[in-house]
C-alpha cells in the first residue's frame, strides 16, 4: 500500500511538470493573468501576433490561449486596463510594444519565464502601474526610455541592466529607471552621464544630488515632481538639458558651484538670471 502511494505521488509530480505545474513556467501558446474583479478581461482586436483561441478565468486566474506560440504584444494592448492585477508571460515572447501596459493602475506583478526570449521593451511599456518590483530577463537587448515612468510604488529593480545600489536600471552610463518608493532624497551615483527622458517623472522626491560625471538631462526628466525643492550640481561643466527637464512651479531651486560658469550652456543662460531658480554656492 505504501509503495502504491509513493508511485502515485511520483506520477502526479511527473504530470504536473509536463503540464507546467510551476506557476512561473507556462505553455508558450498562453498568457496568464489575474484581475481585481476575478473575471476575464476584454481583449482588443489584433493586439497579438497570433490568433486568440480562448480567454477564460477559472480557479482564480485568467488564461489566454493562442493558436500559435506568442511572440509579440502590440502597442497599447492593455493600455489603462484598471482591472489587471498580474501578468505571467510565456518564454517565447520577444517584444512588448509601446505603452502596452501603461496606466494599468492595479498592475502589481509581472513575471518573465526563466528561459525568456524577450529582447525588446517599448517606451512607457509598464509606465504608471502599481508594480512594486520587476526582474528583467537577461535576454533584453533593446528598450526605450520612460519604461517605468511614474511607477511610484516601485521598490526594487533586478535582473538585466539593474543597479542594486542605485535602485535603478542603468545602461552604458544612462539612468533609465529608478525605484524610489519611500525615498525623498536621492544621490545619482558617479559614472552616470545621462538621465534620460522621464526617468524621475511624478516621483515624490524632495532633494536630488547630481554627480560630476553628469553630461545630459533629458526632456521631462523630473516632470510632475511636485515635492522637489532642491537639485544639487557639482560638475565643472553644466550638463545639457532642455527647458522641460525641470518644473519650477513649486519653488524648485538648482544649486550650482559658483566657481564654474554654467551660463555658457544653452538653456542655462536664462535660468541662471533668475535668482529664484538658482543658488550659487
Amino acid at each position: 500500500m505504501r509503495v502504491k502511494s509513493i508511485l502515485n505521488f511520483m506520477l502526479c509530480g511527473v504530470l504536473l511538470s509536463a503540464c507546467g505545474g510551476n506557476s512561473d513556467q507556462i505553455a508558450n501558446n498562453t498568457l496568464e493573468y489575474t484581475t481585481v474583479s476575478g473575471s476575464a478581461i476584454e481583449l482588443k482586436d489584433s493586439i497579438f501576433d497570433t490568433k486568440v483561441v480562448s480567454n477564460e478565468y477559472v480557479e482564480g486566474r485568467g488564461v489566454i490561449t493562442f493558436e500559435k506560440e506568442l511572440e509579440f504584444i502590440d502597442n497599447k494592448a492593455f493600455l489603462e486596463n484598471a482591472d489587471l492585477l498580474s501578468v505571467n508571460f510565456p518564454g517565447t515572447l520577444k517584444l512588448i510594444g509601446d505603452s502596452a501596459f501603461a496606466g494599468c493602475k492595479s498592475l502589481k506583478e509581472v513575471k518573465f519565464a526563466a528561459e525568456s526570449q524577450l529582447t525588446t521593451l517599448g517606451t512607457v511599456a509598464f509606465g504608471y502601474t502599481a508594480l512594486d518590483s520587476i526582474n528583467f530577463p537577461e535576454s533584453i537587448k533593446q528598450f526605450e526610455d520612460r519604461l517605468l515612468m511614474g511607477c511610484k510604488n516601485l521598490k526594487k529593480i533586478t535582473g538585466k541592466f539593474s543597479n542594486v545600489a542605485q535602485n535603478a536600471m542603468v545602461y552604458e552610463g544612462r539612468l533609465l529607471a529608478v525605484a524610489l518608493n519611500g525615498i525623498s532624497e536621492y544621490e545619482v551615483e558617479e559614472g552616470i552621464t545621462n538621465i534620460v527622458r522621464g526617468t524621475f517623472a511624478d516621483q515624490d522626491l524632495a532633494v536630488v544630488r547630481m554627480p560630476e560625471s553628469l553630461e545630459r538631462i533629458g526632456q521631462h526628466a523630473f516632470e510632475g515632481c511636485a515635492n522637489l525643492k532642491e537639485v544639487h550640481f557639482t560638475s565643472q561643466r553644466a550638463p545639457f538639458m532642455s527647458k522641460s527637464s525641470f518644473n519650477f512651479d513649486n519653488g524648485l531651486k538648482l544649486y550650482i558651484p559658483g566657481k564654474y560658469d554654467y551660463s555658457k550652456i544653452s538653456d542655462w543662460s536664462q535660468i541662471i538670471k533668475d535668482e529664484e531658480k538658482v543658488v550659487k554656492y
